[in-house]
């Protein structure tokens, strides 16, 4: 899901946001949060957690000041049905945005708000293949040669 926050993020006018594979090298480092602000060149960091069950997944999203490693407020905690994860993304995104005191065009509320339903499994491999899972990817491929009126 942390490619669609990112994206979703991305998508706000007056925010600037790291890429997805610029921040993932920091997934196990034991490096300090103002040491990853600092290199990243960021005033503020975003971690969070995922937790999924059939019917409902729940991400619950902390923001950390780079220089005092501060929390910024409580954390952020966002439901959502697995149909509905361009919303899930959307909602936290739009959160966090206000939570910075980011500026906020009425275009940015609107497409930030919106609910779209997506396939959960479709979205699954989608968010499998961006993350570079070699079997996600064979069945992605497979997916649309099939789709596509082709026998893999």
């Amino acid at each position: 899901i942390h490619y669609a926050l990112i994206d979703e993020m991305n998508k706000i006018t007056s925010v600037i946001t790291i890429g997805a594979q610029n921040v993932l090298r920091y997934k196990d480092t034991t490096k300090s949060y103002a040491e990853v602000a600092r290199e990243l060149k960021v005033d503020v960091l975003v971690e969070g957690s995922l937790m999924r069950s059939e019917d409902m997944i729940t991400l619950t999203v902390r923001l950390r000041d780079g220089l005092t490693e501060k929390l910024i407020g409580p954390p952020i905690s966002f439901e959502n049905k697995p149909t509905q994860n361009q919303a899930l993304s959307g909602g936290v995104a739009l959160r966090i945005a206000r939570k910075i005191n980011a500026q906020l065009t009425a275009r940015d509320i609107e497409r930030l708000s919106r609910k779209l339903n997506v396939n959960p499994r479709a979205y699954d491999l989608y968010l499998q293949f961006m993350s570079g899972e070699s079997a996600a990817k064979q069945e992605t491929q497979e997916t649309y040669l099939r789709t596509k009126g082709f026998k893999p």
